[in-house]
């Protein structure tokens, strides 16, 4: 077999993911399954071939395999790929049962714990995460007998600690939401290590003892808690924050506003340690070990040294360890006169890291770097040629090209490969990933060397001078790279749903007429079909999606208290908040809409304001609603600029879109919205009681009655999953999932609900 351990890598993923999936329940029996078979293919071979080879000793010749045995030497690497896979699922059963569940006893308990903080506070929203490593548990004042396991600690106090210092706190213990299926929060932070979360829960007994013993992961930690500082005293803050996420792997210095921009547009790998920023390391440092006098072997050595030593400083994100085996490989390949297969050494990297970390099947990142890295190996280079193959008669014009085409056959294999993963996970498609890649790769590219130089000079002090203009520089580009990924992102239309099943038959269309040129020589007449076929699919996608003008739909998504009534390109914004604060921005992104005629405030939390400072940022606001005596904040009433702000009495009707009428009662707790003959409900807080057709409440005991009630709330969802069903009061209770729930309201007077949601009766 060509390529013997990308068949291993991908088994092993596939299996983790599989294990993360179902569980470590289905791991065992689905280990021993997978056992069986690569025993049974193994004894078939043997069955054939030790017969042939005491023959040939009898007979002194070589003998002419049978068929049979043809067929099970083929069989041979599928038998390893099942021996990988079921060794895979046995430690993903064995991790779980040794590391998860001993400490589940712990969800739920306050206790008091002792251990190491890993490094320095992550903060976000106004609150400071730490990693802990904890070897001691304290509850009811008995000490537990426990594996030590991480925990994400939060607080809104910051510990005056360091890397490696020892902490002791009373803690309140939670687990991470298991929903969402394969790629859920839980199986995201166990895959990077994390067992448990905790918040402190008395900051009197708090107690720090520093460490002074040194280590290597303290002295990782330190150099890049100073090379970030040495930025961020430089720079303004969101560029230092960009130039951080991008250099050491520290994602939440980003801005929030930039990442979201970087999101919107397809192009948030780029601040993401991977092949790219592996690739400008490695430049960097084959022009650093050039005029050493050393030989080939030597130089290599060197570099993928340097290389492991950059995936300590960033703390070993996966996406980075994979470019980095995979570097380090084609090194060492080098040093014995050969050249590594980049499909084998992808698999190499896939199978040690699946080996090393058997939660990493429940990482997203890892599944995209993975298949967007395969997409590029496989098809990049055809891709680029193919775009390139019409301007073989025109060298010149096809030098000036070559970065464009490579740029966008890079782009368009990496999408590809992603596919399966955006249909089924967001159920979204950016347009803007070319462009994206064409405008920001060249510059993020340039903004590496030169915070590479920066660093590299900051780090040896006789030399820190030389690193200010290349800070400058790296600053100057990390500026243009957040306006254009702003600009970008304030594009109309620029995401495609496809939980529409119309638009996945029509983009998987597309790209089957795009394939074509990678296997059928281009003509005018060729292209000419190709583009035809595309406009076509196109239309066909945009004129099946289309709604009734005169439709009306009332829309919520998970994790979020967010309503918003949509018709047209018109949206009004009922409610705000929850742990989305992008979520209402994604929600009217999704849904094409390109102006909000009303922006309502029955709740002002935080998160609500954090959720209607993105709606100011990407919508154009009419009007404002708030109740009365109700202060927004400094930040919205800056961003909501010349938008009208009224006050909304209880009892007072406005209509909005078309011939949509919407009440207001008990300062704005309950709104009412009647359009095409039916009633809906939106409740925020307590409202007394009422009736209505369909309620999206927040309220743990709501006295609304109503045919369907739609939960917004985690803890009210898990409150009503626990009543027996008997004891429910009537109706049916849904619980927005995916992308959203929609309930439509058809000019008609039927209606119909749509989308993703979980029953809960």
């Amino acid at each position: 077999m060509k390529r013997p351990f990308a068949l291993l890598g991908g088994s092993a993923l596939l299996a983790l993911m599989l294990a993360a999936w179902k569980g470590a329940s289905f791991a065992i029996p689905f280990s021993a399954v997978c056992a069986v078979l690569g025993v049974f293919f193994l004894l078939g071979l043997a069955a054939f071939y030790l017969p042939r080879r005491r023959a040939e000793k009898r007979a002194k010749e070589v003998l002419v395999p049978k068929r049979g045995e043809l067929l099970f030497r083929k069989l041979l690497f599928p038998a390893l790929a099942l021996f990988t896979a079921a060794f895979c699922l046995f430690q993903y059963a064995h991790a779980w049962n040794t590391q998860i569940s001993p400490v589940e006893q712990l969800i739920g308990a306050e206790a008091k714990i002792s251990g190491t903080v890993l490094d320095y506070p992550e903060e976000k929203r106004g609150k400071s995460f730490y990693l802990v490593e904890v070897d001691g548990v304290t509850l009811e004042g008995k000490p537990l007998e426990l594996p030590s396991f991480t925990l994400r600690l939060s607080t809104w106090n910051p510990f005056s600690c360091r890397p490696y210092d020892r902490l002791e706190c009373m803690v309140k213990l939670f687990s991470y939401s298991s929903g969402g299926g394969l790629y859920s929060t839980q199986n995201s932070y166990l895959a990077d290590g994390v067992e448990l979360g905790a918040y402190v829960s008395d900051y009197k007994g708090i107690s720090v003892l520093p460490n002074e013993a040194g280590s290597l992961g303290k002295f990782f930690a330190e150099l890049r808690h100073f090379l970030g500082r040495s930025f961020e005293k430089r720079l303004p803050k969101a560029e230092s924050g960009l130039i951080r996420a991008m250099l050491l792997g520290e994602k939440s210095r980003v801005p929030e506003e930039g990442g979201r921009s970087f999101r919107k547009i397809g192009a948030y790998h780029l601040l993401v340690i991977s092949g790219l920023h592996m690739a400008a390391l490695a430049a960097f440092l084959s022009f650093l070990v050039a005029k050493l006098p050393l030989g080939r072997i030597g130089k290599n050595l060197l570099t993928a040294g340097a290389i492991l030593g950059f995936l300590l400083l960033t703390a070993f994100p996966v996406s980075a360890v994979r470019s980095g085996i995979m570097y380090i490989l084609a090194l060492l390949a080098g040093c014995l006169g050969r050249r590594a297969d980049s499909v084998n050494s992808l698999g190499v990297a896939v199978f040690l890291i699946c080996v090393g970390n058997p939660f990493s099947g429940g990482d997203l990142g890892f599944a995209l770097s993975a298949s967007s890295t395969l997409g590029i190996l496989l098809l990049g280079s055809r891709v680029s040629e193919g775009l390139l193959r019409p301007f073989e008669m025109r060298p010149r014009l096809r030098q000036i090209l070559a970065p464009v085409a490579a740029s966008l056959g890079m782009t368009f294999s990496a999408v590809l490969f992603t596919l399966p993963v955006q249909m089924l996970i967001f159920q979204e498609l950016c347009l803007l990933s070319p462009l994206s890649s064409l405008l920001l790769v060249y510059p993020c590219m340039l903004l590496l060397y030169c915070a590479l130089l920066s660093a590299f000079f900051t780090a040896i002090p006789f030399l820190a001078p030389l690193a200010e203009p290349f800070t400058l520089c790296a600053g100057w580009l990390a500026r243009f790279s957040l306006n254009t990924a702003e600009g970008l992102a304030a594009l109309p239309n620029s995401v495609l749903d496809l939980s529409q099943p119309v638009w996945v038959v029509a983009v998987v269309g597309i790209v089957l007429l795009l394939a074509t040129g990678l296997f059928v020589k281009w003509s005018r007449g060729m292209a000419a079909a190709v583009l035809a076929g595309i406009v076509f699919l196109a239309g066909c996608g945009s004129l099946l999606t289309r709604t009734d003008p005169g439709t009306v739909t009332v829309a919520a998504i998970p994790n979020s208290s967010c309503v918003a009534v949509l018709q047209g390109d018109r949206a009004v914004v009922l409610s705000l908040g929850g742990y989305q604060a992008d979520g209402a921005e994604a929600l009217l992104t999704r849904n094409r809409i390109r102006r909000v005629e009303l922006l309502c405030f029955p709740v002002r939390d935080r998160d609500a304001r954090e959720g209607a400072a993105c709606l100011l940022r990407s919508f154009p606001v009419e009007r404002l609603a708030l109740p009365e005596n109700a202060y927004l904040g400094r930040e919205v009433t800056l961003l909501a600029g010349d938008a009208e702000q009224m006050v909304w009495k209880d009892g007072e009707e406005l209509t909005v879109l078309d011939g949509v009428k919407i009440t207001s009662s008990c300062d704005m707790a309950r709104l009412t919205i009647m359009a095409n003959g039916a009633s809906v409900m939106v409740e925020t807080g307590e409202s007394g009681e009422g009736e209505c057709g369909v309620l999206f409440t927040t309220e743990q005991k709501s006295r609304i009655n109503s045919s369907f009630t739609v939960l917004q709330n985690d803890a009210i969802i898990g409150e009503y999953r626990s009543v027996p069903l008997g004891k429910l009061p009537p109706g049916r209770y849904l619980a927005p999932d995916g992308n959203g729930l929609y309930f439509d309201l058809f000019r008609d007077g039927t209606s119909n609900f749509r989308g993703e949601s979980m029953c809960l009766n």
